[in-house]
């Protein structure tokens, strides 16, 4: 009896245990199904060739980018540019708005933006491919892959358009502050220059100041397209062009006004009358260099437009340098023209007047020199300090043209874009920098 009992028992647990290993292999089947039907979360999104990403998306803690950067007007035109890139990223930007203070950074590959700056790299030719997005996880490994009009409702084409847009965006920020300043101006510039042209060139010369004078407002507002820019550099060069001619034929006017005061008969009888021709002549030289700065203001302004426009930087730093060589040209003939009248006013004295009543005279003329110096001086000052902070700019874009360029994307609650920066390098490097450094 005792052995039957012990048989049944030891049956039973035998069955127990096989019992309990079935359901344990059921369970441990089961959850390596649910890992495999889990997709991993991608660590970064990058868009173009997956080994040559023209783009990466990754996240990145607040307190890494809060000072690594600076912050960039969020108009509708950069919106409309960064939120197809973000829409390639949805599981990044949910993990950005749950993780409060984490921004998405976007490095821009720096062959996209050297291309973009230099004129090499068009929308035109971008198109003809696009760019398509790749997930990838934290073992730098492809997660998914696929055409962005299934992920966003938009082709590959839209894409590169967006990538442009953020990256002509960004090069024109820097320049349009200034020249926002300065378009009022413009007019009274275009005025000033008016009798040095015939009618139907100073008519399109107007008509090219206030095409370039919107598309100025445009990129403003962040609202230009490649067209625009193909068309306002065409006016650019009509405005560069017209405004040089003018500069050219005031010169010839200098070397006729220096060479008239130093002819002038400034002693003997007529003192009033010798006073009055020199100051004739001043008032001339006073009015062609106001008008040579306002054809120098028109080019200026030219130039610096170019210089905000996602084309040839070398080009554009070319212009900018001719500009300031003009302004520094007059600057030298002001300086010539001062030692000239101050030259010949002791000759100024009448044959019957008293040396006080000559000294008067000579004082008068001296004012008069004075008072039209100081102010073309700031003027030329003024263009000067403008083309050299332009120059700095773009010598600063061509050093820096072999590094990418970064923004970090801060999204609010409802994955809106509520801040863009961007990020310094020096900052925020790369891993590849901080591999070379380590070397």
């Amino acid at each position: 009896m005792k052995i039957i009992i012990v048989a049944i028992t030891s049956a039973l647990v035998f069955t127990a245990i096989v019992f309990s290993l079935i359901l344990l292999m059921r369970r441990l089947r089961h959850a390596r199904l649910v890992r495999t039907d889990k997709a991993p979360e991608p660590a970064m999104v990058v868009i173009g060739n997956p080994s040559h990403p023209i783009v990466k998306l990754f996240l990145a803690d607040g307190t890494v980018t809060r000072n690594a950067g600076d912050d960039l007007p969020v108009g509708q035109g950069l919106i409309d540019g960064l939120q197809p890139l973000l829409a390639q990223a949805p599981t990044l930007v949910k993990n950005a708005v749950h993780a409060m203070g984490t921004s998405i950074v976007m490095r821009f590959a720096p062959e996209a933006a050297k291309g973009l700056s230099d004129g090499s790299l068009t929308l035109m030719r971008s198109l003809e491919g696009g760019f398509r997005a790749t997930a990838v996880d934290s073992g730098n490994k492809i997660v998914a892959q696929g055409s962005l009009k299934i992920v966003s409702n938009a082709n590959p084409a839209f894409l590169a358009i967006a990538v442009w847009q953020v990256l002509a965006i960004i090069t024109a920020q820097k320049y349009l502050s200034d020249i926002n300043k300065k378009l009022s101006r413009i007019n009274t510039a275009v005025e000033d220059i008016k009798e040095w042209l015939e009618n139907d060139r100073w008519s399109r010369l107007v008509s090219d100041i206030k095409y370039v004078t919107r598309v100025a407002n445009r990129l403003n507002n962040q609202d230009v397209t490649e067209l625009d820019i193909h068309v306002v550099l065409s006016e650019l060069e009509s405005i560069e062009r017209q405004t040089s001619q003018v500069c050219e034929a005031i010169r010839g006017q200098f070397r006729s006004l220096s060479g008239k005061y130093e002819r002038l008969n400034l002693d003997g009888i007529g003192l009033h009358d010798h006073t009055q021709e020199a100051k004739k002549v001043i008032d001339e030289y006073n009015r062609q260099t106001r008008t040579f700065l306002a054809a120098t203001f028109l080019r200026g302004n030219a130039a610096q437009i170019r210089a905000a426009l996602p084309t040839n930087r070398s080009l554009a730093l070319d212009r900018v340098n001719c500009v300031r060589d003009d302004v520094q040209e007059c600057h030298d003939g002001l300086a010539a023209f001062e030692r000239l009248v101050e030259r010949r006013l002791p000759e100024l004295k009448g044959t019957f007047s008293f040396s006080d009543t000559d000294e008067k005279c000579r004082n008068q003329v001296r004012e008069h020199l004075e008072a039209f110096l100081k102010e073309t001086r700031l003027m030329c000052v003024e263009l000067r300090d403008t083309a050299q902070d332009v120059t700095d700019k773009l010598h600063f874009e061509l050093k820096n043209a072999r590094f990418p360029v970064l923004l970090a994307v801060s999204v609010d609650e409802k994955g809106t874009i509520s801040r863009v920066q961007r990020l310094r390098h020096d900052k925020f490097p790369s891993e590849e920098e901080k591999e070379r450094k380590g070397k």
